[in-house]
């Protein structure tokens, strides 16, 4: 199988999360994201590059094979992509921008690095959850969190602390 951007699309808008259900509420959430769509573009606030999603699609397209390791790794799935789109999406803005890589779980994994002694981990499964792990001085940090309505805050903390 092929991934292309195409196949790939935008973000499923089922898996974004909203407490309201009315059309107002719908319209003001397009409107947000439109709004952070926008601010995320622009570079002249120091957000996040495109070159990060476009480093995903990539990724996507690179590993979306059975043993595309040359071993016995599992794709990456448009379920883990979806997921993985999200969480990009989801950053609060101003967040430094992650490198991105596969696992042969089939994962995404985003990481922060700054030295042996601060660095952050966070891998994505199909399900939506975030499995992170960190160093952060003589700390370590560890953990497994769902990516419901946005990125939990022990996950947004510890982006900070890493590159402090």
């Amino acid at each position: 199988m092929t991934v292309t951007r195409a196949s790939f699309g935008t973000l499923n808008a089922s898996k974004v999360s909203s407490r309201g259900f009315s059309d107002t509420a719908n319209i003001l959430k397009k409107l947000d994201d439109g709004v952070c769509d926008y601010l995320r573009g622009a570079s002249s606030l120091g957000l996040q590059p495109i070159n990060v999603f476009n480093e995903l699609y990539e990724l996507a397209e690179e590993c979306a094979e059975e043993g595309w390791d040359g071993e016995n790794a599992r794709p990456v799935t448009k379920a883990v992509f979806d997921e993985g789109f999200h969480f990009l999406k989801s950053l609060p803005l101003g967040t430094a921008v992650p490198s991105v890589s596969a696992e042969p779980d089939g994962y995404i994994t985003f990481e922060w690095y700054h030295s042996t002694s601060r660095v952050l981990s966070v891998s994505i499964d199909s399900d939506g959850f975030l499995h992170y792990a960190a160093i952060i001085g003589p700390k370590k940090a560890y953990g497994s969190e769902p990516l419901i309505s946005g990125i939990p805050g022990a996950i947004v903390d510890l982006i900070g602390q890493v590159k402090r």
